[in-house]
């Protein structure tokens, strides 16, 4: 198709992982007059910005939550955003795999970063565009126009409301907002009979509130695994629901298998028991905790039409994952479940590339025509679409390249970075596959170093060697 944009302003909302690496992607392009970023936070970071368990009573989820059009709370405050990041949390991959390829985390931290070690790593990298970020700015609306967009923001400091248009603008805010829960059988009958007893992953923060108790966890993905890695010592019993077969389980901590159940069949609140679909009980349960993944939400766009959100297990009318098709001038970061800090270069290299005019996109048609076939070749072991834009191994490597590729073939500006070729994050090589590919086995080695995992620094110190160490 031709050129997309008249207007150089550029929107980015959002200023974690993703909206910092697009800022500086803009940056480097040196096209755009304006490139502001919006910020409901009062500092950078985005989910890495831990909110303390000292909060937690006045963030309670609804239980059950599978509406995903959600409408922004009118007395909205820094009070409202809660974060997902639990007291002691850490990576789930090495930080030599997670990380923006230009910046690598300091040599001694441990092997998988704590959760403040994360977030000072990604304010130390987004130091340079500081200027760029509107702290305390929550975006209300996003409304189309002819040519571009108008965003409707809202000072939290001084609850000013301006209006102001962008020619493109750049969703990264990310997936942790709204916790889904399923509405199972029995579920709305417990929450009245005994309510605070249910909580979703995004309202837990340490495993010492379950001393003692009876917990069923719901969810064996990786903060379903930690949380029950760390209530497992605490409590008198703990049973974690899966929906995975033994045989696809090699990643599970091998103490937690002989606490593994199938799905839930009901809860029976008034006898505080929830059945399996295997006819298994659990009696005399005391917390559940949903460790079942969130909700893509969007109130900002509630007007757009084709709306990308229905169900919200998926951004629909999205070209790769990325471009809003019927309107490219709106792009979606971090959509896809992978590598966050990599495949945020990845693609804002490719969005900086188009919106500068220095690479163009596939026709609307086309772009519109992506989706069908990439969602039916999923449908079948994914009707409800909730993985849609989740990728394993090799998917993600294989994303991450087409990426790259895809920035590299833009044309050649003179002045820019790389002889004219601009700002391009570096492809993975043997190494990064090696990891990747052990990924579940080094996160299980290190998690089984104990207190001491804060003394392992490299791969070497677990035992791994791979084909490259440097």
């Amino acid at each position: 198709m031709g050129s997309l944009m008249i207007d150089r302003r550029v929107a980015i909302i959002g200023a974690g992982t993703s909206g910092l690496a697009a800022a500086k992607s803009l940056i480097a392009e040196d096209y755009f007059c304006t490139i502001d970023v919006f910020e409901q936070r009062g500092s950078i970071g985005g989910l890495w910005n831990y909110t303390a368990a000292a909060n937690e009573e006045n963030h309670e989820t609804n239980i059950p939550e599978d509406y995903a059009h959600v409408d922004i709370p009118q007395s909205f405050t820094l009070k409202n955003v809660i974060s997902p990041i639990y007291e002691d949390l850490e990576a789930n991959i090495p930080r030599t795999l997670m990380r923006y390829s230009d910046f690598p985390f300091p040599d001694d931290l441990q092997l998988l970063p704590q959760h403040h070690q994360i977030l000072s790593y990604i304010q130390a990298y987004g130091q340079e565009v500081l200027d760029r970020v509107r702290m305390s700015m929550l975006v209300v609306q996003i409304k189309p126009e002819i040519e571009g967009w108008e965003i409707k923001s809202c000072s939290l400091a001084t609850g000013t409301t301006t209006r102001e248009r962008y020619g493109a603008v750049i969703i990264a805010t990310g997936q942790y907002s709204v916790p889904w829960t399923p509405d199972l059988p029995g579920l709305r009958e417990w929450t009245v009979s005994h309510p605070g007893t249910i909580i979703h992953s995004k309202c837990f923060r340490t495993a010492e509130n379950f001393i003692k108790r009876r917990v069923i966890v719901v969810g064996s993905g990786v903060s379903g695994l930690d949380i029950s890695s760390r209530i497992l010592p605490l409590c008198n019993k703990l049973y974690l629901s899966s929906r995975r077969s033994p045989q696809l389980l090699e990643d599970f901590p091998v103490d937690l298998l002989a606490n593994l159940r199938p799905p839930i069949a009901r809860l029976c609140p008034d006898r505080r028991a929830v059945q399996f679909e295997d006819d298994t009980e659990a009696t005399d349960v005391d917390c559940i905790i949903f460790c079942t993944g969130y909700l893509h939400s969007m109130p900002f766009l509630r007007k757009l039409e084709p709306n990308p959100i229905e169900s919200g297990h998926k951004v629909n009318h999205t070209y790769q994952h990325l471009f809003y098709a019927p309107k490219p001038t709106l792009a979606f970061l971090a959509l896809p479940r992978i590598i966050a800090f990599t495949v945020a270069e990845a693609q804002a290299a490719v969005v900086a590339r188009v919106y500068a005019k220095r690479l163009q996109l596939p026709s609307i048609h086309e772009m519109q025509a992506w989706e069908t076939p990439t969602s039916e070749r999923t449908s079948e072991r994914d009707p409800d679409a909730r993985r849609f834009h989740h990728f394993q191994y090799p998917e993600d490597a294989e994303y991450i390249k087409m990426l790259i590729d895809w920035a590299s073939r833009a044309e050649i500006r003179p002045g820019l970075d790389n002889n004219g070729k601009g700002r391009l994050p570096r492809p993975w090589g043997p190494h990064e596959h090696w990891q990747r590919a052990r990924s579940f086995a080094i996160r299980r080695a290190f998690k089984e170093q104990g207190k001491d995992r804060v003394n392992v620094k490299t791969l070497e110190d677990l035992g791994f060697e791979g084909p490259i160490t440097k």
